[in-house]
């Protein structure tokens, strides 16, 4: 069906993507002669000569730690010019994938995590490495108990090939980065801070600091984290005293070492009942300056409130955030600099005749915060009031006022890894992936205006899918499924969650699933091809072979009379035949043959979504973060001339150099909805 050649990097073959970050993308592939299987990450940087000699220095240092709780680095190298590392499959996923933000854990069930993480940790200090980037999602699975630590080196890369010399350097996850890291000052003591932030948000279920990442990082540097006590009334005073060590503001005033911090941890979880006194009197065990070569107090960089904001946008500066990367706005930063504490009033009179300003096109009308975690799928309702969003549940909520009318989320389920969620043409049913406590994947279909089950579709295979699409007369819903090697296409009647038909191993990697908004017609993103199914007689109409060399199609789109599709190549390795025409591109192409019409070039990183206007003239499309010379910034063009109208700049709440990850046009043309990695969704009014 596609006649690519396999893509292999080393000598292992690249089977299908498991996930993207804002570092890399990684695929489950496999040897090429021993057919064992691997996780290979792909780096989104193109490394110049003295790059990569940096590079394969810090692989070799990172493939040399061999320990039980650290992933084992198989083989690495650099396919030109784009880096790559190959490491042990962990086939149980994340601890981020198996306990959602939002969950709160006991302290007896994350201990064993805490342990084996420290372990980790404290042979990598040995080695004089630190990891910079420890994070829920850096923590695998190989067994239901046996994690792997990861991604050690992975955010120091990408930072050494961004960054000049003159640059400041910031390398971790908002949410967990310690204070020494926004001054570039990164020591053992901070992967410490890292891993009890982590820690607090497993027993509270949020994180010590939520905002913007200019909030988070002053308040990392400046603010207290409000007490365990204050978010979980059962927490003993002994986990909580432990944990606020190991947050201290200063490296010199938490635990002696990695280990020490999480002995203590283990012991304040095994005695609820003991007082406090007891860990205070056995605190300089734990306890004491643990940064060699510490400078005096009075040598260091200071935190003040000033220096911390502009610290952040100095025009030299450069962050990078794991999988959120964010150069704050001068005027929110304004904000911080001058506290609201004992403010004089001033009155002023607004003149009689002024009119309220009308917002004009690409303005933000408003911005919801009802979802944690990223956004991956939007829908509007047909009176463009009300917005449909799929995170770690799904919400109805108003698109205007941000009311929620409704939320879905059954007990002893969670919504399912991939986001999947389908609106129905006629908005009376929603379609969502939904999984079980047991692990058990399947799709629900539920009335939109109660939350009631009406059908369950069964999945054969708990592995995974990434896209559900409705058919134009609402009687069938379809999925695509994964079994670990192909993808095939299945589809359901959506009243009674029967199976109708399915495709088996329709491809290797199916990325998208959309039905004709006309007829019986299914396109389907395979690998870097997009074929057209008519579903009538389980046959292939069209093939269109536009995107030559993409490792994948991340989005593609039906225009609204069904003539037309629109498809976004994904990543092409820097210096294949046909990247310069087709790295990060939207193909416009016929439907009936397979024929180009345009292909839009205003992207420069693989677009991440897009959406149609009603009228069919137009797209709006948005990218992912890869790298600090890369704009994600949604923008509107013309399908005719493929010119581009307006580029909407994200609001403040939300980082111009996140993933866009979900776009949806509403029915009257007006407004537009975009969500991003952050979990924040802005709606923003069209021209």
């Amino acid at each position: 069906m596609n006649s690519t050649p396999e893509k292999r990097l080393g000598n292992y073959r690249l089977i299908r993507l498991l996930g993207r970050g804002g570092f890399a993308d990684v695929y489950y592939g496999e040897h090429v002669y021993l057919k064992t299987p691997a996780a290979i990450k792909v780096l989104h940087v193109h490394l110049g000569e003295k790059a990569q000699a940096n590079f394969l220095q810090e692989a070799r240092l990172v493939a040399r730690l061999e320990h039980p709780h650290i992933i084992t680095v198989l083989e690495f190298g650099i396919e030109k010019g784009v880096p790559y590392l190959v490491m042990e499959y962990a086939p149980h996923g994340t601890l981020r994938q198996h306990y959602p933000k939002g969950t709160p854990l006991t302290a007896s069930s994350i201990t064993p995590y805490v342990l084996q993480v420290a372990a980790a940790l404290q042979h990598t200090h040995d080695q004089g490495l630190i990891h910079r980037d420890i994070k829920p999602e850096n923590m695998l699975l190989r067994g239901e108990k046996d994690l792997l630590l990861s991604d050690f080196g992975i955010a120091q890369v990408i930072q050494n090939a961004q960054a000049s010399s003159k640059e400041q350097k910031i390398v971790g996850t908002i949410l967990y980065m310690a204070p020494e890291q926004l001054k570039s000052e990164t020591n053992p003591a901070s992967d410490q801070y890292a891993l009890a932030a982590v820690i607090y948000e497993w027993l509270s279920g949020a994180a010590p600091f939520y905002g913007s990442f200019t909030e988070i990082a002053i308040q990392h540097a400046l603010t207290a984290p409000p007490p365990l006590s204050k978010r979980l009334s059962h927490i003993t005073a002994e986990i909580e005293e432990v944990v606020m060590i190991a947050l201290s503001k200063t490296p010199e005033k938490r635990f002696r070492s990695i280990k020490a911090f999480a002995t203590a941890f283990e012991q304040a979880s095994q005695v609820p009942n003991a007082s406090t006194t007891i860990l205070a009197q056995n605190r300089d065990k734990y306890s004491h300056p643990i940064v060699k070569d510490q400078q005096p107090v009075s040598a260091q960089r200071r935190f003040t409130r000033r220096n911390v904001a502009f610290g952040l946008i100095a025009g030299t500066g450069t962050i990078l955030a794991g999988a959120l990367a964010y150069q704050p706005l001068q005027h929110e930063v304004q904000a911080w600099l001058h506290p609201i504490s004992t403010p004089k009033p001033i009155i002023r009179r607004r003149p009689r005749a002024t009119p309220t300003p009308t917002p004009g096109p690409g303005a933000t009308i408003y911005t919801y915060h009802g979802h944690r975690v990223i956004i991956r799928t939007l829908a509007w309702s047909q009176d463009s009031q009300e917005i449909v969003s799929a995170a770690e549940n799904v919400q109805i909520w108003n698109a205007f006022t941000g009311q929620q009318r409704l939320q879905y989320g059954p007990n002893n389920y969670m919504i399912g890894a991939d986001y999947a969620m389908a609106w129905s043409p006629n908005h009376q049913y929603i379609a969502s992936s939904m999984s079980s406590n047991a692990g058990i994947l399947e799709v629900h279909i539920w009335d939109a205006q109660n939350a009631q089950d009406t059908a369950i579709c069964h999945l054969p295979t708990n592995f995974g899918l990434d896209t559900i699409t409705w058919s134009p007369n609402n009687l069938q819903v379809a999925s695509d499924f994964n079994d670990g090697t192909h993808t095939s296409i299945v589809i359901w009647d959506a009243a009674t969650g029967r199976q109708v038909t399915m495709y088996p191993e329709a491809a290797k990697q199916t990325t998208v699933v959309a039905w004709s908004p006309t007829d019986q017609l299914l396109a389907t993103a395979d690998d870097n091809v997009v074929n057209i199914w008519d579903t009538t007689t389980g046959t292939i109409k069209q093939t269109y072979q536009g995107h030559k060399d993409a490792v994948n199609i991340p989005t593609l789109a039906w225009s609204p009379d069904g003539k037309y599709i629109a498809s976004g190549s994904g990543y092409i390795p820097a210096g294949t035949a046909t990247a310069a025409k087709n790295a990060n591109t939207i193909h416009v192409w016929r439907s009936n043959d397979a024929t180009p019409i345009q292909i839009y070039y205003g992207h420069n990183a693989p677009p991440s979504a897009l959406a149609w206007s009603p009228d069919g003239k137009h797209i709006v499309s948005g990218n992912s973060f890869a790298g600090l010379n890369t704009f994600t910034d949604p923008q509107i063009w013309e399908v005719a001339s493929g010119r581009t109208i307006l580029r909407h700049r994200a609001g403040d709440s939300i980082t111009a150099q996140s993933d866009v990850t979900a776009l949806a046009w509403s029915p009257n043309g007006n407004f537009i909805a975009s969500g991003s990695i952050n979990g924040l969704i802005e709606i923003w009014k069209t021209n």
